[in-house]
């Protein structure tokens, strides 16, 4: 253990007194994301999730349908059903719906369409976030009675590219389709409960007929379908219920700092090589000394060198949200147990694909170009310098790299997310599993 722990050294001390090298590791990814997250819209503001443009279809041969439309789009005009008075007004019983936060309208840029195929085309195109079809039996199966068929399926058709206000859009209207559900019930409840009381009560059947006839009967049940008692508030929360703000500097300070961690993994490859070509390894192995002990000492250095350029790198992005925002900022925040642990992880994924480029590279040279080419390809599809996560075909390409996994992991810790376990696991095994082909292919090729 003591040969492990002073072969790391070695690499160690050639690391941190190269005042180039420690320009590479710290400052560069420190410049590039805050950089990026000033120009994407500060530190520490998010891009307000509002004006989603989603577009509707309405091939409903009902009223709902109309209705459906009015709710979102207030200054089209609606047909009133004879069950449910638009004009009436609701009286607010909740103190805290009287001042929405935030209605329909401002969170929807909603257009109304005639041609379902049209819709879906300019979805395509990358036009709306989402289109949204109601079936002509949309009224017929809000119905409580009604029996479900395919044909009474609502469709929605979502753009890939934005998924998550797809997401946001899909929850929202699904909540007004069920409230459009939940009024109707209460409409045929109440009327069902008044017509069975009519034969028990014979009364109290002339006086509703004397209503019906006189028109005196005009219950309110607009509350039932009144969006300003819906209005939508959209707050994303931690674990622990608080308020949290997705900012770029997060997201873009995790890809950059997994990025140019894989270079410093690529240069502890590269010291293996320099000390073959300055006969320094053959030394070590024709002495007392195993190469899984070489090896091992050359990943402990790497893996050492990984993980404190990641505590000097959230040190530094945590000063320069600090900076940005004019407070305080955790960037990947604050439940360090888990960021130490994804930290460890991360730099042991690191220091395997080192022990794979120390093995396969002849020279160090080749290992620069093999490194750097395979560290850009795992930079581009984990999202080191541009947001991947809406591009289909990315996915399985993504469960390959570390940068991917790692940055993923940062940035759900950063908006308070802390299912992570996922992550920490791949890190490891990929970790593990590479270092291992790496001794493989190292004994097997390294001659003395």
């Amino acid at each position: 253990m003591r040969k492990v722990w002073l072969i790391a050294q070695k690499d160690l001390y050639a690391t941190y007194t190269d005042r180039n090298l420690l320009l590479i590791m710290i400052a560069l990814p420190l410049a590039i994301a805050s950089i990026i997250a000033l120009a994407f819209g500060g530190g520490g503001e998010s891009t307000a999730i509002r004006d989603i443009p989603i577009v509707v279809v309405n091939l409903d041969e009902g009223q709902n349908g109309d209705l459906f439309v009015s709710i979102l789009r207030p200054d089209l005009p609606v047909q009133a059903s004879p069950t449910l008075d638009t004009s009436q007004t609701c009286e607010a019983t909740n103190p805290s719906t009287t001042e929405p936060t935030m209605t329909l309208d401002e969170l929807f840029n909603t257009e109304i369409m005639s041609d379902a195929e049209q819709a879906r085309q300019a979805v395509a195109r990358g036009e709306y976030a989402l289109a949204m079809i109601l079936p002509s039996t949309f009224s017929e199966s809000l119905n409580y009675f009604a029996t479900p068929t395919t044909s009474d399926q609502v469709l929605i058709y979502t753009d890939p590219a934005q998924s998550t206000s797809a997401e946001i859009a899909s929850g929202v209207l699904a909540g007004m389709v069920n409230q459009l559900t939940t009024g109707n019930i209460a409409i045929a409840s109440t009327i069902n409960t008044l017509t069975d009381r009519i034969p028990n009560d014979a009364s109290f059947g002339i006086n509703f007929l004397l209503l019906q006839v006189g028109q005196a009967f005009q219950p309110n049940f607009a509350c039932a379908f009144d969006p300003s008692f819906d209005s939508i508030q959209v707050e994303r929360q931690n674990n622990e219920g608080f308020e949290i703000l997705f900012t770029p500097l997060a997201y873009f300070s995790a890809g950059q700092a997994m990025f140019f961690m894989l270079f410093t993994a690529q240069g502890g490859a590269n010291s293996i090589l320099e000390d073959r070509r300055e006969w320094f390894l053959q030394r070590m192995i024709v002495s007392p000394t195993s190469r899984l002990t070489i090896l091992l000492g050359k990943l402990l250095g790497t893996w050492i060198t990984c993980f404190a350029q990641l505590i000097l790198l959230v040190v530094g992005f945590g000063i320069a949200g600090t900076l940005i925002n004019g407070e305080i900022t955790f960037v990947w925040g604050t439940n360090f147990p888990l960021i130490l642990l994804v930290m460890l992880t991360a730099s042991l994924a690191a220091s395997g694909l080192g022990s794979i480029l120390a093995a396969i590279a002849q020279t160090p040279e080749q290992a620069s170009i093999v490194g750097t080419t395979l560290n850009i390809a795992m930079g581009i599809v984990g999202g080191a310098f541009v947001a991947v996560f809406g591009l289909p075909w990315i996915r399985p390409l993504q469960w390959f790299s570390l940068v991917y996994w790692g940055a993923d992991a940062f940035t759900k810790l950063s908006i308070g997310d802390y299912q992570v376990g996922l992550n920490i696991a791949v890190l490891t095994l990929q970790g593990a599993v590479m270092f291992l082909i790496g001794l493989f292919i190292f004994n097997r090729r390294l001659d003395i």
